[in-house]
């Protein structure tokens, strides 16, 4: 009987925590709130900052092991991974505003490099089950570009595509 009333008396005092905690999203980044980051630009500053410090990633010797790099500078970007591999070493730079990446796969080791500056780029690269040791690297530059690569093969396994300019796409089926 002890015991009931001092674990309902702990719930309704987590539940009561747990309502009071919750705040107005508004309320918190608002002019008269605190914040982290002051502005965009503050913002910006102070990972420009962060990145002169760390070394540059190199995918080619590997100096990431088994980790995902995820920079995002900008508004509305959005980055969607779901990785299986032994060794997973990949870099994702998106710069700009509204871009989006979705990235798949599935193999036996996935190095990757993946950058996106500008707006309203995407790409998207499905594969599962390869039996390959992925080694690729994506760029966009500029505007409006789209990237879609559905499967791995012996010819995509290195794959290197760079887009520059603006409302460019490509479509890449391997098989």
């Amino acid at each position: 009987m002890v015991l009931s009333k001092i674990i309902f008396v702990w719930v309704i005092f987590i539940l009561s925590q747990v309502c009071f905690s919750q705040e107005d999203q508004n309320e918190r980044y608002s002019e008269s709130g605190t914040s982290l980051f002051d502005s965009k630009e503050t913002t910006a500053y102070f990972f420009s900052e962060l990145n002169t410090n760390l070394k540059p990633i190199s995918i080619a010797n590997s100096s990431l092991q088994n980790g995902i790099y995820i920079e995002q500078i900008g508004d509305y970007n959005s980055v969607k991974t779901n990785l299986k591999s032994e060794n997973t070493a990949v870099f994702i730079s998106q710069k700009g505003n509204e871009n989006e990446i979705i990235f798949e796969k599935q193999a036996r080791s996935i190095q990757a490099r993946i950058v996106q500056e500008g707006q309203n780029n995407s790409i998207r690269d499905y594969a599962s089950r390869t039996p390959y040791e992925v080694n690729m690297d994506f760029v966009q530059r500029d505007n409006n570009q789209s990237i879609q690569s559905y499967g791995t093969n012996s010819i995509s396994k290195e794959m290197k595509v760079s887009q520059s300019g603006n409302g460019a796409s490509v479509l890449i089926i391997n098989n």
